[in-house]
């Protein structure tokens, strides 16, 4: 058999949401995994590290990288080597959320499947499973929705991003390995401080649990600029894990009272939520997030749902621009108003134009914190299980610090992966906005406090009594 060189990593060029069922494949299967190669001809193959992931024979396995690191791409090349070399085996590739496995572990997917033909022969989108010529079959799934790790009994699994789960997730995807023959898991992941992961494959002697780390600089497909661009992007603790992928102790965090054994929960049924509101933070080259908020019949404040994206455009490619995503949102969650980074006040007439009721945040960082702060320090804050990036951003937003290593509190924060917190504080400036006065019946209205307001209106902030 040829030696493995899975493909090194690139950026897929297509969505998951694109797909066609695939149509049974002619022909022998490939397992030369040349064929699967990257056509730079300047960094063909796997480099240092992820040829290390695929070769190491440990039953449980992590690929430790940093953004950018290829770690996707390891994985489900993984996968797809372990179905062809091990026939009729069963595997299940788990994400943390759906739309991570529909926009990043399904894309590559697609990707990989047109570098093997001959050997994957159909996709069946309902059920989530990819059926393969040689009797092997991979299951897809998230972690946000627990049912959909249950299943048939397996050989192997792969979850991706995995220190965005809970531990309890490995353990249910290590319950399911029971079928005969070859078994084993592995997992990809940038590392969130030191959790179950560090404590599982780093901070141990059990020579079950195996690793590799990659930094950033690692990745010989990365051009300079871009390595150049995200150091510019990342200081201090946040650069080590971020790029480094370093497991990393975070001090001086910004929100030091944010408790997540508290503040993370199963969110609320859809008829208690008695509004909704969102803020966004854009992005192009950075990545841009979308927070949506709601308060419920008890008074809580809930973060609901978000959306992380890197390198789309605001308008002009329907189907994969930010106005698509928000025209979604606003469908599933009918915000009354939404608050944006009045920075860039063309982003703001674009959704204005498309219908989206979007008005310019208070985009004061430090204020801004304080008022986050202060929401969470009430107690009625909580996140949603599956907002999984804010989870990660919160548990390592830093203060700056000076030269002797003091936080700069209430000053500066240091430069990272804070696109969802930002979009928080601005859906929360947005929110004093529209809140009602207590005690009279009376509303607030918002065109006291938005110019040229009348031209649309928030549903209940524009009634006059009770």
């Amino acid at each position: 058999m040829a030696r493995r060189r899975p493909s090194r990593m690139g950026y897929p060029q297509t969505a998951a949401s694109d797909f066609d069922d695939f149509e049974e494949s002619a022909g022998p299967a490939i397992l030369d995994l040349d064929s699967a190669y990257s056509d730079n001809p300047d960094h063909p193959g796997p480099y240092k590290q992820q040829q290390q992931f695929h070769d190491n024979k440990a039953r449980f396995r992590a690929f430790i990288g940093s953004v950018a690191a290829g770690k996707t791409c390891a994985g489900m090349h993984e996968a797809f080597f372990k179905c062809g070399e091990h026939p009729r085996t069963f595997g299940l590739v788990c994400s943390p959320t759906y739309p991570m496995l529909t926009k990043t572990v399904l894309v590559w997917m697609e990707q990989l499947h047109e570098r093997w033909p001959g050997f994957a022969c159909h996709y069946n989108k309902t059920e989530r499973r990819l059926t393969f010529s040689n009797g092997s079959t991979i299951w897809f799934g998230y972690a946000a929705e627990p049912d959909s790790l249950r299943g048939p009994n397996l050989n192997w699994f792969w979850l991706d991003e995995a220190a965005l789960v809970g531990e309890k997730t490995f353990h249910v995807l290590q319950g399911r390995i029971r079928r005969s023959g070859f078994q084993g898991g592995w997992i990809t992941t940038t590392p969130q401080g030191r959790n179950w992961v560090w404590r599982k494959f780093i901070d141990t002697d059990d020579r079950n649990y195996w690793w590799v780390r990659a930094r950033l600089e690692d990745n010989p497909g990365l051009s300079e600029d871009y390595v150049t661009s995200l150091r510019d992007s990342y200081t201090g603790a946040w650069a080590h894990q971020e790029l480094d992928a370093e497991f990393v102790t975070f001090e001086g965090l910004v929100y030091d009272t944010f408790n997540p054994l508290l503040h993370i929960a199963e969110p609320p049924e859809r008829s208690r939520i008695r509004r909704t509101w969102a803020g966004i933070d854009w992005g192009f080259s950075a990545p841009g997030a979308i927070a949506v908020m709601g308060e419920c019949d008890d008074g809580s404040i809930w973060l609901l749902h978000e959306e992380y994206e890197r390198r789309l455009s605001m308008v002009g490619a329907p189907g994969q621009d930010w106005l698509t995503i928000c025209r979604t949102v606003q469908t599933d969650w009918r915000c009354e108003a939404w608050f944006g980074d009045p920075a860039d006040p063309g982003a703001i007439r674009d959704l204005q134009t498309a219908g989206i009721p979007i008005y310019g945040a208070d985009n004061s960082k430090i204020p801004g914190i304080r008022r986050v702060t202060a929401l969470i320090n009430t107690q009625r804050f909580r996140a949603a299980t599956y907002c999984v990036r804010f989870a990660a951003e919160i548990a390592g937003y830093e203060w700056a610090k000076d030269r002797d290593g003091k936080p700069l509190e209430n000053e500066r924060t240091e430069k990272g992966d804070d696109h969802v917190l930002d979009a928080v504080r601005y859906a929360e400036a947005g929110r004093a906005m529209m809140a009602e006065t207590e005690g009279d019946g009376e509303t607030v209205y918002m065109q006291d406090i938005i110019p040229g307001f009348r031209a649309q209106r928030l549903g209940a902030a524009r009634l006059v009594g009770r």
